[in-house]
């Protein structure tokens, strides 16, 4: 299943072991989910993920953020979205995931569901990390 992980559920993946953040992440990692990516999106987890205090809480270097993201990249379905629907949503720096979740038709897992209310006007599902695996269960 094609998924957009918004920055905040890779985060939250990345400083914990344990969770639903995880799971998702293990899950796009040993594809059970693909993630659709795109440059902006990309560049956003690297500038996030080699900040000072994420490496610290994850107990990690930039070279492991690396590899993940080399990872992270190498399962993922690259899009460059042909249309920009802004502006839809309160937050501006969130307006590159609407535009990436329509042209994959994929869902957004996110822990800023409201940050994306206007994404059902276009079909797409914005839901939580429980949500997602909850509704991809065999």
């Amino acid at each position: 299943m094609l998924l957009v992980l918004d920055t905040s559920v890779l985060v939250a993946a990345v400083r914990s072991k344990a969770g639903l953040a995880r799971r998702v992440l293990d899950g796009c990692l040993f594809g059970d989910f693909t993630p659709a990516l795109s440059v902006p999106l990309f560049f956003e987890y690297e500038a996030v993920l080699t900040r000072d205090r994420h490496l610290r809480a994850a107990g990690a270097t930039r070279e492991d953020i690396d590899a993940l993201l080399d990872l992270i990249a190498a399962r993922s379905d690259l899009f460059a979205p042909g249309f920009r629907w802004r502006p839809q949503l309160p937050d501006p720096a969130d307006e590159f995931l609407l535009d990436l979740a329509v042209a994959a038709s994929a869902p957004i897992v996110t822990y800023n569901v409201r940050h994306f209310g206007a994404a059902s006007d276009f079909g797409v599902k914005v839901v939580t990390p429980r949500q997602f695996l909850e509704q991809t269960k065999p």
